[in-house]
């Protein structure tokens, strides 16, 4: 069986800021008009015949959903969530990240490109790394380079619109989702198997950022603790291959650079097959049953959240926000065992 859909949805309320000297800070309006559309699909397979003793059916679900932005207010301008980090545009999809863009880390000083007018090349403004060697702004290797978006050659070394942008081609929202299940049945004893998979989507690891944010200031780094990181994905030396800068809480002597800001650095696909739920039963025979006055007796265990693949480092991808994020709280779906009976009277 399948459905196919179109779902309009329009004057969504969203919260736009306003400029202080209105008197006020912000104003929620009916700002925004989506569309949804997509399919669902179930498939059902028996690889027996239906009367056999054995049993066996196979069960696929897939869907898909794809929301775009149709409409805005004020004119159509982008509406833009810098606190969220996303964005919506008209004809595009639904919460795009919106953030810094991270290139990768710095080996070389060559590697930087330069300001041809002033032959200065790309450095932090308003950052603090080198300040006691009077370099202060200077991006040293092992740190991060990220998108210069407005052309002057100064990444901002605090929180601001200047060179953050739209993260191309990376949305939350999956390309396809389901669920593969199958029963078995032999006489009265059955297993059942549950699992559930979302490919060609990118979540954010917003646990991972909170905890090496505090990498980027000296008193949080004491005040609080720390995961323990895998140490070679960190950079060390030009050319390791290491994804991460190097974790150091204060640059050549001077200060932090918001290495670890929130940026494009800890997107990261959110792809997950997962094994939801096994279950083993075994009815008792109904010789038993008419013997002490009962409809049936069934008992069972239950295994739910068992297993996982997933591309991500999160613990459990599955818990993330409607825009991407994150909020497992580092903590994942606890993994349970069952034992149970069913008793018909």
């Amino acid at each position: 069986s399948g459905d196919i859909y179109s779902k309009y949805m329009s004057d969504l309320v969203y919260t736009s800021a306003l400029p202080s000297y209105v008197g006020y800070n912000k104003l929620s309006s009916n700002l925004v008009d989506m569309v949804s559309h997509g399919f669902e699909l179930s498939l059902t397979g028996y690889l027996f015949p239906r009367k056999s003793e054995f049993q066996w059916d196979w069960t696929l679900n897939l869907a898909n959903n794809s929301t775009k932005i149709a409409k805005l207010g004020n004119g159509g301008r982008d509406y833009i969530n810098r606190s969220g980090y996303y964005a919506f545009i008209e004809g595009a999809p639904a919460f795009q990240y919106y953030m810094y863009e991270y290139k990768g880390t710095l080996d070389y000083y060559s590697d930087l490109p330069v300001d041809p007018f002033t032959g200065e090349a790309l450095k932090y403004n308003g950052a603090d790394a080198g300040l006691a060697r009077n370099l202060q702004g200077r991006i040293f290797p092992g740190m991060p380079v990220f998108t210069d978006v407005n052309g002057d050659y100064r990444i901002e070394g605090y929180e601001s619109e200047n060179d953050m942008k739209i993260i191309e081609g990376k949305t939350p929202e999956p390309k396809v989702t389901g669920g593969l299940n199958t029963t078995l049945r032999w006489k009265a004893l059955s297993l059942r198997i549950n699992s559930s998979f979302a490919f060609g989507h990118y979540i954010v690891n917003s646990t991972l950022q909170q905890q090496l944010s505090r990498f980027d200031d000296a008193a949080s780094f004491y005040q609080y603790a720390l995961y323990k990181f895998d140490d070679s994905k960190f950079w060390k030396a030009p050319g390791d291959g290491s994804y991460y800068p190097m974790i150091y809480v204060n640059y050549w002597e001077g200060g932090g650079a918001r290495s670890f800001r929130m940026s494009s650095m800890f997107i990261e696909p959110g792809d997950y097959w997962s094994l939801d739920n096994v279950t083993l039963s075994y009815d008792l025979p109904h010789k038993w049953m008419d013997k002490i006055k009962m409809r049936g007796i069934n008992v069972y265990v239950t295994g739910q959240n068992l297993a996982m693949w997933k591309k991500s480092s999160v613990l459990d991808p599955r818990l993330i926000s409607r825009t991407g994020f994150y909020n497992g709280s580092g903590y994942p779906i606890s993994r349970t065992i069952v034992f149970g009976v069913q008793l018909q009277f």
